[in-house]
């Protein structure tokens, strides 16, 4: 009897449980909706659409070991072990580009935010750095010291490089710079002419001439010197540059075509091979000298006319 009402219980059970699942519209294999048609949908087509790749970009023959993305170009960069780095649009099925420029497999490939620019890196150590715009290599370096590269990180919050094999190495690499609103190099001097409303600054061996109203770079004197720029002076009516360096070199530029015009003399000693960095150059209001100070205990004047130096 007891044998009985135990299975008597059980069917109940049973058909209470499958009242109840045709009341809720599921199933034990699934869940069930009901279209207009009226029939049954044993699966939910949504989640399978979302299992299913919108595309799939073909074109590495060996394994991939990164991806990077620019959201500001909007372009894919892959790497792997095919010795060649993958641009990609990613609505576009085929590859834009594959670069050559490494010997060995390579680990990584990074995008830093705030430059135009990603960076790639093989297990041999070989860095390139791309130019983004036109897929140039802009620079390559080595790392030294390491057996087998692993991994790579840029670190653009605090410009870090980091590199992964059996230690870290660390690399520092320099702040981004806007090309159209500061300039490349430490700022060593600078000048303003208020009849020709510019700025001339002076960043390492070159003079750049900004205009003061819109603050747009306008032209650059390039390489003056061997060395870096110490100090500058304008004449009196501000059509000449006179520049000194660090080595005691002075020259004397056109403001208007930046072409150097005159050579002065130098407070360098060959015999005692002493060079002078300029301190001091300063324009005669009148009598067109130019004055001059440096290191070597001299103060130099010399005459705005090339054929006469005092």
């Amino acid at each position: 009897m007891k044998s009985a009402k135990n299975s008597m219980s059980k069917t109940n059970v049973s058909l209470a449980s499958k009242a109840k699942s045709k009341k809720s519209g599921t199933s034990g294999f699934g869940k069930t909706s009901k279209g207009k048609s009226g029939t049954e949908d044993v699966e939910d087509l949504s989640n399978m659409k979302a299992k299913e790749p919108k595309k799939i970009l073909e074109g590495h023959k060996r394994a991939i070991r990164e991806i990077a993305f620019s959201a500001s170009f909007k372009i894919l960069v892959s790497v792997g072990f095919d010795f060649q780095i993958f641009v990609w649009n990613p609505y576009w099925e085929k590859e834009i580009i594959k670069l050559d420029g490494h010997e060995s497999p390579l680990v990584g490939v990074n995008v830093p935010a705030g430059l135009e620019c990603f960076i790639s890196c093989d297990t041999k150590g070989m860095i390139n750095v791309w130019n983004i715009k036109d897929y140039s290599c802009m620079q390559t370096t080595h790392v030294t010291n390491v057996n087998q590269v692993t991994s790579m990180r840029v670190v653009p919050k605090h410009r870090r490089l980091i590199i992964g094999s059996r230690v870290f190495k660390v690399f520092e690499y320099k702040k981004p710079f806007n090309s159209d609103t500061s300039d490349d190099n430490p700022i060593l001097c600078a000048l303003f002419s208020h009849i020709r409303f510019e700025f001339y600054i002076a960043g390492d061996r070159s003079v750049n001439v900004w205009n003061a109203k819109n603050g747009k770079p306008v032209r650059c004197f390039k390489n003056c010197f061997e060395s870096v720029i110490t100090y500058m002076a304008l004449d009196n009516d501000h059509r000449k540059l006179i520049v000194g360096s660090d080595i005691g070199k002075i020259k004397v530029y056109d403001l208007l075509s930046g072409v150097c015009i005159n050579t002065l003399d130098g407070h360098i000693d060959e015999k005692k091979q002493v060079h002078g960095e300029i301190s001091y150059i300063g324009y005669g209001d009148e009598d067109g000298t130019i004055i001059t100070t440096a290191w070597d205990n001299q103060i130099k004047i010399h005459s705005d006319d090339r054929e006469y130096i005092k």
